[in-house]
This record gives C-alpha cells, sequence and structure tokens, in this order.
C-alpha cells in the first residue's frame, strides 16, 4: 500500500489526540515501519559533467533516518510485551537502514568518512539489540507470534552470516565475535523454543492450555460430573483445586481425573477407563488437540507419535464410549439438555500443516510422519 500524505495527518492526529491508550504505541509501530521503508528512496548519486551530484547523497538520508530512529527510540518504553515488540520494530528498522553498508556502490560508501564500516557496525548493533530484547521474552509468549516475527528473526540471522563471511576491507570479522557470541545465543534460542509446549500449557490432555481451559469452562455449568484424562495427576489436582476455587464449593461439580497416556496401547487406555469412570450416560466426549513439537518417536504400538496419540489415541477412546454415547442419546435425561449427546474434537493449528495429498498412509509407522 502507497503511503499518501493524508495518512500522515491521520497519524499526527492519533498522536496528538490519543483517544485509546494504545494510540501511542500504534503510531511509533507505524512510524519505524515508515523509516524502514524509506531505506528503498535513498538516492544512489547521479554525476552531471562537471562532477557535481545531482542530488542529496546517500550519508544525507542516512543521517535523516538515523535522527528519525532516534527520536523514537529516545521516547520512555514501559516494560509490558507490547513495548518489547515495539523495540524489535525500531531495531529491524535500524538494521534496514543500516543494510546499505552491503550495497556495492564503492564511491559513496568509501573514503575517508568510511561509511561501509559505520553502516556494517550500525548492523551487528541493531542485531545484538534485537536479540537481546527477543531472549528476553519469557516461552508463554511465543505463542501467537506473528509471521513477521520470525521474519525479523532469519532477517537477524541471514545479516548475521554476511558480516561474518562478508569480505571487505573496512570490515573486521573479530567484531562479530567480540559483540555476540552467536553459538551461545543459537543454544539460548533453541532452547527457549523446545520450552513453548510446556510453559504455554500446549496439548497436555486435560490438565493443561486447551484441556484445562474446557475442564473449568464445562463445570461452571453444573454438570451432573466432569471425567478427564491426562499424564500428570500433579497437574490434574491443580486443576481441580483452581476450579473448587474459582467456583462455590456447592457449585463445583465431581471432578475425576483418568490417568491415561493416549499413545499407549488399546489395553491400557480401556484398563484406565475401567479403573476410574463410573456413569451411566455420557453427553459430552471432548477429544482435546494432542501433542505437539515433542521429540522423534513412536507410540508402543509403532505409529508416530503424533499420530499415533493426536488420532489414533482419540479414535480409540471414542470406539471405547460410543455404546455409552449411544444409548445415552436415546435416554435423554430431563432438565440435563435433553438428548444433545456430542462429541467434540478440538485441533490447535496442526491441521494446517497437514501434506496437501491427505494422510501419507505409507509414513504413519516411520519418525518422518512428525513432520507432516
Amino acid at each position: 500500500m502507497t503511503w499518501k500524505a493524508f495518512r500522515t495527518d491521520c497519524l499526527v492526529v492519533i498522536e496528538d489526540q490519543k483517544d485509546c491508550a494504545s494510540d501511542e504505541l500504534l503510531t511509533r509501530f507505524v512510524r519505524s515501519r515508515l523509516v524502514a521503508e524509506k531505506v528503498d528512496d535513498i538516492p544512489w548519486p547521479s554525476i552531471v559533467g562537471d562532477g557535481h551530484l545531482t542530488r542529496p547523497s546517500a550519508r544525507f538520508y542516512l543521517r535523516s533516518l538515523q535522527a528519525q530512529l532516534h527520536a523514537l527510540k529516545s521516547r520512555s518504553f514501559g516494560e509490558g510485551k507490547d513495548q518489547k515488540f515495539l523495540l524489535l520494530e525500531i531495531y529491524i528498522a535500524e538494521l534496514s537502514v543500516h543494510e546499505i553498508g552491503f550495497s556495492q556502490a564503492q564511491d559513496e560508501l568509501t573514503g575517508a568518512f568510511n561509511l561501509r564500516f559505520e553502516c556494517l557496525s550500525g548492523c551487528l548493533q541493531a542485531i545484538k539489540c534485537w536479540i537481546d530484547v527477543f531472549l528476553t521474552i519469557p516461552p508463554t509468549e511465543y505463542v501467537g507470534f506473528s509471521a513477521s516475527i520470525y521474519a525479523m528473526m532469519a532477517r537477524c540471522l541471514v545479516d548475521l552470516w554476511r558480516l561474518s563471511t562478508c569480505d571487505y576491507p573496512e570490515w573486521d570479522h573479530d567484531l562479530v565475535r567480540e559483540t555476540l557470541d552467536v553459538s551461545s545465543v543459537l543454544e539460548q534460542t533453541q532452547k527457549n523454543f523446545s520450552q513453548v509446549k510446556d510453559a504455554a500449557g500446549f496439548d497436555r490432555g486435560g490438565t493443561s492450555g486447551i484441556g484445562k481451559a474446557s475442564v473449568l469452562a464445562l463445570a461452571a455449568h453444573n454438570p451432573a460430573h466432569i471425567y478427564f484424562t491426562g499424564r500428570n495427576r500433579s497437574s490434574a489436582d491443580a486443576v481441580i483445586a483452581q476450579a473448587h476455587k474459582y467456583l462455590r464449593p456447592s457449585a463445583c461439580p465431581p471432578l475425576t481425573f483418568i490417568q491415561c497416556d493416549l499413545s499407549s496401547s488399546r489395553q491400557s487406555i480401556r484398563a484406565a477407563l475401567a479403573e476410574r469412570f463410573r456413569s451411566d450416560r455420557l453427553d459430552i466426549l471432548v477429544a482435546n488437540a494432542g501433542v505437539i513439537a515433542v521429540p522423534e518417536g513412536l507410540t508402543v504400538e509403532g505409529f508416530e507419535i503424533q499420530f499415533g496419540t493426536n488420532y489414533l489415541g482419540h479414535a480409540i477412546l471414542l470406539q471405547l464410549l460410543q455404546p455409552l454415547i449411544l444409548r445415552t442419546a436415546q435416554n435423554p435425561s430431563a432438565g440435563k439438555g435433553g438428548n444433545d449427546v456430542r462429541f467434540v474434537a478440538v485441533s490447535p493449528f496442526g491441521h494446517s500443516m497437514a501434506p496437501s495429498q491427505g494422510i501419507e498412509f505409507e509414513k504413519l509407522k516411520t519418525l518422518d510422519a512428525g513432520d507432516k
């Protein structure tokens, strides 16, 4: 979208009026993005016959963009997540501005002022600042990251590689090693991403994440009894305690935890139900998500761990409970929703990564299936 003059006027109005608490944050996001986009307008000089430049030099434009970014950074910042995202945006804009150091325009970048060295140093500092801010974001907040965050990260890593390998005589590769411990950064980043599933409560049955939210939401609607499965008994106890905390003791329904690993055998799942499930009806069965981003492995029956847990495990559970569900549908309970019996299958975003050609059955008993 082409930026028009009237949009600048609108931006000024929003900055002045601040009708919403987030207006200033919004305008600073927009202005940092505009600075980054202006990099494409930097004119490399054209020389006329008498040797004079026909328009201002790239150095002039660089100083202007640097001043605009400095003005954005000079305002006070809070400590919240949105402020950190704003800093990421500003530092990536700084990186964009200083990437002109990778240009092949020798006459403009070399010489007495050594503009190339200044720009490459600016790239390195922008990358370091971006990474420093990113690593302060806890793994729980990685959930819901926009694609632009990952694009920024990729850009930082690519430019870091360029700084480590470029052969400009003005540049000193030792500065990269002295400024950033690349191995440590990559190790910490990998560690943080490996913690996302547990830190954010992803897909751990009914004891956290979507499952926990489902249990607590259903408990508030006066059901006769809630049974929920999972692998972690202490997490289940915490869910039950939270339900009793937020609901009046008299309003909290009975909550029964069934310790069950859906990646185990059909016999094990059957035994877990037989041990703890005690009801003559089942009005709602919720198959909640499953597992994601777990280490490679196979179920006890030889299927890839994610497919075996998220699909086959739920299918086994449904087959075992289907007779009771059908009997419940034929015998409505007065005052308990009639015969509105349901099976609900819940998924996060994993379905979007499924193979376009459908299930690759030949890979379901190999570790490769986890990538599909």
